[in-house]
């Protein structure tokens, strides 16, 4: 099993990303069953975030709309979703201290170590430099590979 990261979530509902139509067939893939794929509930709240920033987006989503799509991923049967756990935080906070992770890079450690835990050894990223220093999990830009869902 592997980890769909937000940006791939996020090109799938951005038409106008060059992404786009890549990321949809892939979502829809790991949706329909296709692709053995999980998101972390942490995507989930950071692709509202992504959908709704205007910066993220030139046509960002309206608020309830964002919420209703994060919804419909909450609610899917169709793909596993993963939690962290108390222990969770405990040890990405510790990996942070120890790669020096600064700002927003604590959400790197803790998507990354929330895998570990659940057993996952890839994730499909854009942003693989993200989790180089994170040996337990392969980071793949599946925008880059040639290979077919």
């Amino acid at each position: 099993m592997l980890l769909v990261d937000t940006n791939v979530l996020a090109y799938a509902h951005d038409p106008v990303s060059k992404n786009h139509e890549k990321a949809k067939e892939l979502v829809k893939a790991a949706l329909e069953g296709e692709l053995d794929a999980c998101i972390s509930y942490q995507n989930v709240a950071e692709l509202y975030s992504v959908l709704t920033n205007s910066v993220k987006l030139s046509k960002p989503y309206e608020f309830s709309a964002a919420a209703e799509l994060c919804e419909l991923y909450i609610k899917s049967k169709n793909i596993p979703k993963i939690i962290p756990t108390e222990q969770t935080y405990s040890q990405a906070l510790k990996r942070a201290g120890q790669i020096g992770a600064n700002s927003t890079k604590i959400f790197d450690c803790l998507l990354a170590v929330t895998a570990r835990e659940n057993n996952i050894k890839t994730i499909y990223t854009e942003n693989t430099r993200d989790f180089e220093q994170f040996k337990f999990i392969t980071a793949v830009n599946p925008f880059l590979e040639k290979r077919k869902v």
